[in-house]
């Protein structure tokens, strides 16, 4: 007797994809009378309503076609002006054909795992680490490698240890700046030392920075052009400058053809500085 096939085969990959925690979070801040500080949720008081509304008039009166219409994968090419011309003022040299639009960090996450990551590829993260970028990574089938850290952040000998403990690590994933779910904050001179390692063992640094408005930071400039490869997965505007990588993520970023052009989520990549230090970033 032949068992006949299920209609709708799963892969593999499929059982890697667990119930997203952060969304069983957020179900919970629905009920009445909860006030969670879990899910990291701004004050519903302070969005700029009239202001959003506002805009939206505007761009529906000036260019209503445009805005409704299918966009190239890099994102609404006026939009990555403006996200260049804001990095300049923090420092960065920025065209914007070095601008990647996503429809938020998640996104950048999910397209680092899929460009960067093979099965069984090792990984290096702190301990703990933010969870949504674990569920991002978790469908390309990485080994974890937990990075030694203390009550400054992950340590720089848990970097240049990684050639010898975790051979072939695609890159670190390293939160700088308000650390999900501690809320540490890397002291200079840990990035300076963890930028250091990263370059003196050749391991690129994947950095999540949705929690800062920027992550230029005074008196790093020192570091730039040192070569380190980065990753920078933030809520907010970002340069993309590796042109090797921009061009793989771009063409991951086909998958999902058309996305709105309205949405002004940008995630950054950069060779030079990287995300930790500030400086104009060098183009590659």
């Amino acid at each position: 007797m032949t068992i006949p096939m299920p209609l709708w085969q799963q892969a593999r990959r499929s059982a890697r994809l667990n119930p997203s925690i952060i969304r069983e979070i957020l179900k919970v801040t629905e009920q009445p009378g909860v006030l969670s500080m879990a899910g990291g949720l701004p004050s519903a008081d302070t969005f700029p309503v009239a202001e959003i509304r506002a805009a939206c008039d505007r761009v529906l009166t000036q260019a209503p076609r445009e805005a409704l219409q299918y966009a190239a994968s890099e994102g609404f090419a006026p939009l990555r002006e403006w996200v260049a011309q804001h990095l300049a003022t923090l420092g960065m040299t920025v065209s914007p054909g070095q601008v990647l639009i996503t429809t938020g960090s998640q996104q950048g996450l999910d397209l680092v795992g899929k460009v960067m990551v093979d099965a069984g590829a090792p990984v290096a993260v702190e301990t703990p680490t933010y969870l949504g970028a674990l569920q991002a990574f978790n469908p390309y089938e990485p080994i974890y490698t937990s990075l030694a850290g203390d009550a400054d952040g992950p340590l720089p000998d848990a970097i240049r240890a990684l050639p010898h403990d975790a051979p072939g690590t695609r890159f670190a994933y390293l939160l700088p700046n308000f650390q999900n779910p501690t809320g540490r904050v890397l002291p200079d001179a840990r990035r300076l030392a963890l930028l250091a390692a990263a370059q003196a063992v050749g391991v690129p640094l994947v950095e999540g920075g949705a929690t800062r408005d920027a992550s230029v930071l005074a008196g790093l400039r020192a570091l730039e052009g040192t070569g380190v490869e980065a990753v920078l997965i933030h809520d907010g505007a970002r340069p993309l400058v590796s042109r090797a990588l921009i061009e793989r993520l771009v063409a991951a970023l086909k998958v999902h053809e058309g996305a709105a052009p309205a949405l002004a989520v940008t995630d950054a990549l950069w060779r030079g500085a990287g995300g930790l230090v500030s400086g104009t970033v060098e183009r590659a």
